[in-house]
């Protein structure tokens, strides 16, 4: 069986550039387009999982916090450039949800 890397007490975690970021983004949504959105979901949770497992299981609960909280920041320019490719928002999509009976 192979061992995975060990990283020891010396490991300096390296942030990620930009470049190295945005290569890989390409190249994972080249894979993904034109993919149906419940496809393209369940492979992303399942690349999440991965990424999530290799974190000690005292470390999850936090990385995963970290995880969702970029996500949430990152939708707003990732939907503006969406629909700039694509011409423009659909309609309605801007309109307030629609009031649940009961609430």
């Amino acid at each position: 069986m192979k061992r995975g890397k060990q990283y020891g007490p010396d490991h300096v975690a390296k942030e990620p550039t930009m470049r190295e970021v945005a290569d890989l983004v390409d190249r994972i949504r080249k894979h993904l387009r034109g993919k149906r959105p419940e496809l393209q979901g369940a492979v992303l949770c399942d690349l999440v999982a991965m990424y999530v497992a290799g974190h000690h299981p005292t470390l999850r609960d936090d990385v995963l916090e970290i995880h969702i909280n970029t996500v949430r920041a990152l939708v707003p320019a990732n939907e503006a450039a969406l629909f700039a490719h694509y011409g423009g928002k659909p309609e309605g999509w801007d309109d307030p949800p629609p009031v649940k009976k009961g609430h």
